[in-house]
């Protein structure tokens, strides 16, 4: 079919019915709360299908959960959330900054790695920091 050849010539293995994802961000959400955080596991309503590299998907959630452990407020909970739109599904990550973050550790590559690594799959990585709250916005493309 179609989409099967197009992944196969991109080289982006075709996931099906959201269960890579679902189980990455389980796994994220687990290690927050773990870590401290509440971080309630967002709710798939309908299937989906995504052009996605699953190495690429893997470093751009751990950097992401890096970030939220790092300079996220662990007395405010991490909210997510997974919608659909036209040929594309997004994630978003919203936390409220640490009062007083510690950057000093930063060398300032993982945003753009993480951005790079969604671009490569066709997505886009869009983050912004407002009255203290941090969203990151993941896009990837549907088949």
């Amino acid at each position: 079919n179609a989409e099967y050849k197009k992944a196969k010539e991109l080289g982006i293995p075709l996931i099906s019915r959201a269960q890579l994802l679902g189980q990455i961000l389980s796994e994220v959400c687990g290690d927050l709360q773990r870590e401290g955080f509440q971080a309630p596991q967002p709710v798939f309503t309908e299937p989906f299908r995504l052009y996605l590299r699953p190495e690429d998907a893997v470093r751009v959630f751990d950097n992401l959960f890096s970030n939220l452990c790092k300079y996220g407020d662990p007395a405010s909970p991490v909210t997510f959330s997974v919608e659909r739109g036209p040929g594309t599904v997004t994630v978003a990550a919203e936390n409220r900054v640490r009062p007083d973050p510690d950057r000093r550790d930063s060398h300032g590559v993982g945003l753009p790695a993480m951005a790079a690594l969604m671009e490569r799959g066709g997505g886009a990585l869009e983050t912004e920091e407002r009255d203290g709250v941090y969203r990151c916005v993941l896009t990837f493309v549907e088949t």
